[in-house]
């Protein structure tokens, strides 16, 4: 099982979310291909998502 190894935060209303996921989507596939090419593995951290806030109009990750 793979699992994220960071989050992005982002606002919907400001971000061409399809677009973001198209981005993201193609870093995945390249990272795959990489770790596979090179023999990586998981080192099975877990991540947790990180608390939103918002910030003068902005989202952020709120730093705990």
């Amino acid at each position: 099982m793979r699992g994220p190894r960071t989050y992005l935060v982002y606002c919907k209303t400001t971000t061409d979310e399809a677009a973001l996921l198209r981005a993201l989507d193609e870093l995945k596939r390249a990272e795959e291909a990489y770790n596979q090419s090179a023999g990586m593995v998981s080192d099975c951290m877990f991540v947790t998502p990180p608390a939103v806030r918002v910030d003068g109009g902005v989202c952020r990750a709120a730093t705990p």
